[in-house]
């Protein structure tokens, strides 16, 4: 029954297309899809030759042997595990905050660059200096691995995120717009009964 309402409230209010209306919208359509496959097109060109660039590039730098390093385990053997076989949870060694720090800020690591190449024109070996996992402004990243007899371990175990804060702070001050908003006229309301029943016992 509601496809007898579009037609009655929007089909019969169409105006119907004309011969040279139809045929400039299909000249339209056709341009359009064309410009859309020439993009597709100019885009697939563009990947194409930046996987070839960067091929080249990574056998100037690293040699002519080149493999590609699985994401998933594809070992050879299978490790079955034996009926006597027994396993124990990990438990990671507490730290106190100056160690937790220094680990997170890379204290005595060293990475050796990959492969990964970045760039346009000549593609270049990223730079990774910064180790430091901690975000700006707080000790350390990851808080619950102190030690809970560590100094400042209290502290930190209740740190918020900068999202979390905002949102605190917004509820505080919804809630005191809300009280503002309807305890104000009560509280006057209630005072000005109060002066008037002071003033009439008076």
């Amino acid at each position: 029954p509601w496809m007898k309402l579009v037609d009655i409230f929007y089909i019969s209010l169409t105006k119907p297309e004309t011969e040279e209306e139809r045929k400039l919208r299909e000249e339209a359509e056709k341009i359009k899809r064309k410009l859309a496959n020439t993009e597709a097109a100019n885009q697939a060109r563009q990947i194409r030759e930046n996987t070839k660039k960067m091929k080249v590039m990574k056998k100037y730098m690293f040699g002519k042997y080149a493999m590609r390093v699985p994401i998933l385990k594809q070992d050879r053997y299978l490790d079955v595990p034996l009926p006597e076989s027994s396993a124990t949870p990990y438990k990671e060694k507490e730290f106190t905050l100056a160690e937790l720090a220094m680990q997170e800020a890379g204290y005595n690591r060293t990475r050796v660059p990959g492969q990964t190449l970045e760039g346009d024109m000549i593609p270049t070996i990223p730079a990774s200096d910064d180790f430091t996992q901690a975000p700006i402004g707080k000790a350390t990243a990851n808080p619950e691995k102190l030690a809970k007899d560590a100094p400042g371990a209290s502290s930190l175990a209740g740190t918020d995120s900068t999202a979390v804060a905002g949102a605190k702070i917004g509820a505080v001050v919804v809630v005191a717009v809300a009280v503002s908003y309807v305890g104000t006229p009560v509280l006057v309301d209630f005072l000005s009964q109060m002066f008037h029943s002071l003033k009439n016992s008076g």
